[in-house]
């Protein structure tokens, strides 16, 4: 299975269902990021029909998860799903029951494994996870903007409820909109509208503001967040800033600094090595329902062959990075 490349694997894995699990831990062999495009709906007859792909930029071929109509029970969790995030080869969905109440669960592709999540029974704005749910270290947070308040909330894979904490503060009292979170280090930072910068401490559980300085251009759905070897990022409509410790502030970069970004509903950094070499300072991203791609260095929107074979075909999609290379168990 090791020398299998991970189109292979995943056929595999359809036919045997007992080499599922193996495969999580497969290194992975490629370096460029995978598109998953899905679609689970209700037919006449009460059945769901289930269409879930993942198209390999390697060789330019789409490799089916699913295709295919089951029963009432198969599925079921996944119809009316969306993917909100997605980190190291699983993707988190969000399911709303309600208005207040949201069902949220952590699917595979590569191994076909779902872990749900307990359901989260107030509103939320942006979610995200830290790490793999398989890890023992794995946290999910979501947050919700209150008028006079923010609300968060986190649970860990195998959790009954939520926990949740509230935090009251002169910039959080006013109610600016939440654009999005990332993850790093323990830390959870969460971007504002105009680029107000906040965290959330998990060991400390404690909430705290990081920067109140103004940009009015930091707005709107197309902003992306994004940790980074140790950077935040934040893109605008291509345009890039850091964050700048020293001056507690977003300055606007002209570099990416050897790294390649990949933004959509969940956004990621790869270094610009291998597959990726010739992508250095590019962003990848879908546009009216069309993968592109800008090059900061050049200042211009450029031809993106390597995903653009993908055909649209109405379905939703989102950007997931392979499984991480397995622990060595070996001993010295």
């Amino acid at each position: 299975m090791e020398r299998l490349h991970w189109g292979d694997r995943i056929c595999v894995s359809a036919v045997c269902k007992r080499w599922f699990l193996p495969i999580d831990g497969i290194q992975r062999l490629d370096k460029l990021p995978w598109m998953m495009s899905y679609n689970h709906i209700i037919t006449y007859d009460s059945k769901i029909y289930s269409v879930c792909k993942l198209a390999d930029p390697s060789n330019k071929k789409n490799h089916f998860v699913e295709d295919d109509v089951k029963g009432k029970r198969h599925r079921k969790i996944f119809v009316g799903a969306k993917a909100c995030a997605s980190k190291q080869g699983w993707v988190l969905f969000a399911r709303k029951i309600n208005e207040r109440q949201t069902y949220f669960f952590v699917f595979s592709p590569f191994t076909d494994e779902v872990i749900k999540l307990p359901v989260l029974e107030w509103r939320y704005d942006k979610i995200a996870f830290s790490s793999t749910p398989i890890s023992a270290d794995c946290v999910f947070l979501a947050l919700m903007v209150h008028s006079d308040y923010i609300l968060i909330s986190t649970c860990r894979p195998g959790d009954k409820k939520w926990k949740k904490f509230s935090f009251v503060s002169a910039i959080f009292s006013r109610n600016l909109p939440i654009l999005d979170i990332t993850y790093a280090d323990g830390i959870f930072y969460f971007v504002f509208q105009k680029g107000v910068l906040g965290a959330f401490n998990m060991a400390q559980q404690d909430c705290s503001l990081l920067s109140d300085k103004r940009h009015w251009d930091i707005c709107g759905d197309r902003t992306h967040f994004i940790a980074s070897d140790g950077d935040l990022l934040l893109v605008v409509r291509c345009v890039v800033r850091k964050f700048d410790w020293s001056q507690m502030d977003w300055i606007e970069q002209n570099s990416l600094g050897n790294r390649v970004l990949f933004l959509g509903p969940s956004s990621f950094s790869i270094p610009a090595v291998g597959e990726a070499s010739e992508f250095a300072d590019c962003i990848f991203f879908e546009g009216y329902n069309r993968l592109k791609r800008y090059s900061l260095k050049r200042e211009a929107y450029e031809s993106c062959e390597t995903y653009r074979w993908i055909p649209n075909e109405g379905l939703e999609k989102i950007w997931i990075e392979l499984p991480p290379p397995p622990q060595s168990s070996k001993t010295n």
